[in-house]
């Protein structure tokens, strides 16, 4: 385990407060807008049957973190051996200084983490347009909190995906 840049430090407080904002304050809104256009809840088979499939989606979405995690890494490392700094341009989270770095990377792929998981709450909320039913849209919020448990930014988690960004160059190198 590497020591803390200042760096790093402030990219692992920028994903704690995207993770704030995406976890707890999102949903709350979801749930006040839901509440404030009180629909009436209709019964309805197609609104049955999209629920369910967002449900699915819902609980199954995040398992493909590992497919990008792994992309993100090889993206991240081909783009520096071949000298193009092509992502760290296109991303504002990336530019540096020092061009790209192992915590930008980090800190993007956990924003892309987040969506993945906030997608849970927006379910629960494209449900509540569709059937007016509260009780379906709040079907989503235990998947959408399970996950958010699953997936909070820790300074362990953080770190070890440093770590692994930095393993993959040194066990892949160019050739």
């Amino acid at each position: 385990m590497n020591n803390w840049t200042e760096e790093t430090a402030k990219r692992f407080k920028m994903s704690l407060f995207f993770a704030l904002v995406l976890f707890v304050m999102a949903p709350i809104i979801y749930l006040v807008i839901a509440l404030s256009l009180n629909m009436e809840p209709i019964a309805d088979s197609q609104a049955n049957l999209i629920m369910y499939i967002l449900l699915i989606i819902a609980i199954v979405y995040p398992f493909i973190l590992p497919v990008l995690e792994r992309s993100q890494i090889k993206a991240y490392h081909r783009n520096r051996r071949s000298g193009s700094d092509l992502a760290a341009q296109n991303n504002i989270f990336m530019n540096t200084k020092n061009h790209s770095s192992a915590s930008a990377l980090a800190m993007t792929f956990n924003i892309i983490k987040f969506s993945l998981v906030e997608s849970s709450f927006i379910f629960g909320l494209v449900i509540y347009f569709i059937s007016g039913d509260m009780n379906k849209m709040l079907y989503f919020y235990p998947i959408g909190y399970i996950w958010t448990i699953i997936i909070f930014p820790t300074k362990g988690r953080f770190q070890a995906f440093i770590d692994k960004v930095e393993r993959y160059g040194q066990t892949n190198p160019v050739g």
